[in-house]
């Protein structure tokens, strides 16, 4: 695929999940009522159209999401999700460990994940989605030992350490330090997004 066709079929991505931004604001704009909350794709749009500085948000794993036009699709339809989004920073890390490699242009980084070698990035993307449950961060907490299955078909298990009101998920890579939730207040009209530090893999790499 060349790099034109590349782009062009990004911005056409991008356009669809913009689309899903602006619907319920076009739809509310001709009464009082309160606009309901944007779907996922809407929630998530602003990452999609470029990157920046910022370890802290989501521009890599948006941009990888939009290789998967049957997840931009579900991201933009009624539903009820739970996505674990990595940040930025957390994909930095999975290449650095998996290959050595310090890459600091976002841009570069979505390549380099994509190419991970003994990875199928997109069991990955899928083991970052529970499918038919909002998974909301009180949940959660009272989870403790419990297993999540996800859209891959692996399982994520729930670990709340004694004491406190950290939620930890283990994956399928035991070698690997374990993800943790830092951030559960992204809610949309179909489903909600829990911000992780680490990528989680559904095998060992």
């Amino acid at each position: 695929m060349s790099r034109v066709t590349r782009a062009a079929r990004r911005i056409g991505l991008a356009t669809v999940i913009a689309a899903a931004t602006l619907a319920p604001s076009v739809a509310s704009a001709g009464n009082s009522t309160p606009s309901t909350p944007p779907t996922l794709a809407g929630m998530l749009a602003p990452y999609a159209t470029a990157f920046d500085t910022d370890n802290n948000n989501f521009n890599v794993g948006v941009h990888l999401l939009l290789k998967f036009p049957q997840v931009v699709k579900a991201a933009a339809s009624p539903g009820n999700y739970t996505v674990f989004l990595p940040t930025d920073y957390a994909f930095r890390r999975l290449v650095k460990e998996l290959t050595g490699a310090v890459v600091v242009s976002e841009a570069k980084l979505v390549e380099a994940v994509a190419a991970l070698r003994g990875v199928n990035f997109g069991d990955v993307v899928r083991y970052h989605v529970l499918v038919g449950k909002k998974v909301d961060y009180a949940t959660a907490l009272r989870s403790n030992g419990a297993s999540l299955t996800t859209a891959q078909g692996g399982a994520v298990k729930v670990l709340v350490p004694k004491g406190t009101r950290r939620v930890v998920l283990v994956d399928k890579a035991p070698n690997r330090r374990d993800a943790r939730v830092i951030n559960t207040g992204l809610i949309a009209s179909n489903g909600i997004v829990h911000v992780i530090d680490r990528v989680m893999l559904p095998a060992q790499v």
